[in-house]
């Protein structure tokens, strides 16, 4: 690729070749001065908070279990936290358009009891698969997750499932409401590939995900992922442009040797409703920082 800029009398070459593009997909507080996330929300509560912006799985093992991807940098953050003592941890995914099916399902293993329901899939022929936590997962700390209106697909399920179980809050606007599976299969007439949908998915508790179920069959009224009772945080229209513009700052990574910007509650009503939740629970389990 030859590029020109401005001071440089000749054009500049590059040389690219392809590659997978390694996407980080679990952000934490702020970035320090190697430009590595922090995860502690509230220190003296030992409360964590992970952004995660997208489920990917890379590099399978034997056992279908991903090497690298967004499982994979979560476990590494909870562990981080825990050197220290971790009570609770805010999973955030709002703007979480979804991802891979398999990424979500072994998210939550993370989190509930060996044998529990993650999600099952129906397809429109064929068997019905349950995929089940296949590992105990750890219950030792509180956990709030934060959906909204772009919360969609395998953060549905994550939501959906944590909240099922009662593992987690459920904390913000009610989700994206898509609760449908994709495919891509080979198209031979053509060399190419087809991509479309073969399923719906239902949480633990059966209940609808798909909004487009409900204009397909006006019996059903419910879809999305609805927050708990008594925590729905609605914005309106400034605020929401004002969370966009400071949502998109933490997304900056700084210049050598500066810290990046910080996530902070007082600029999000949202994520303040998920800490005062967290340092409620935390306090009624005696835990709570002096």
């Amino acid at each position: 690729v030859m590029v020109q800029r401005e001071g440089l009398k000749e054009p500049k070459e590059f040389k690219i070749f392809r590659n997978f593009v390694m996407v980080e997909t679990v952000h934490g507080v702020q970035r320090d001065k190697n430009a590595d996330w922090t995860f502690y929300l509230d220190e003296k509560n030992k409360i964590g908070y992970v952004h995660i912006t997208q489920f990917i799985a890379i590099d399978l093992d034997e056992d279908g279990r991903e090497e690298f991807g967004t499982v994979t940098d979560l476990k590494k953050a909870i562990a981080q936290l825990k050197k220290t003592g971790l009570n609770g941890l805010i999973i955030d995914l709002r703007e979480n358009p979804g991802g891979y099916l398999s990424s979500a399902w072994h998210l939550c293993e993370l989190f509930i009891d060996r044998g529990e329901k993650v999600v099952t899939v129906k397809p429109r022929a064929g068997a019905v698969r349950e995929y089940k936590a296949e590992a105990a997962g750890d219950k030792s700390f509180e956990i709030v997750v934060l959906v909204n209106g772009n919360s969609a697909s395998a953060s549905e399920i994550v939501a959906a499932c944590l909240q099922d179980h009662a593992r987690a809050t459920v904390v913000g606007e009610r989700s994206y409401g898509k609760g449908s599976v994709q495919d891509v299969r080979e198209f031979s007439p053509t060399g190419g590939q087809l991509k479309y949908t073969i399923a719906r998915y239902y949480p633990p508790s059966g209940r609808n995900i798909d909004k487009l179920a409900t204009e397909q069959d006006p019996t059903i009224k419910e879809w999305g992922v609805k927050p708990d009772a008594g925590f729905e945080v609605k914005l309106s229209s400034e605020e929401l442009n004002d969370w966009y513009e400071y949502a998109q700052d933490l997304l900056v990574i700084p210049p050598p040797g500066k810290p990046g910007a910080k996530v902070t509650p007082e600029k999000d009503k949202q994520l303040a409703k998920a800490l005062e939740q967290l340092r409620d629970l935390i306090k009624a389990s005696g835990k709570a920082g002096k």
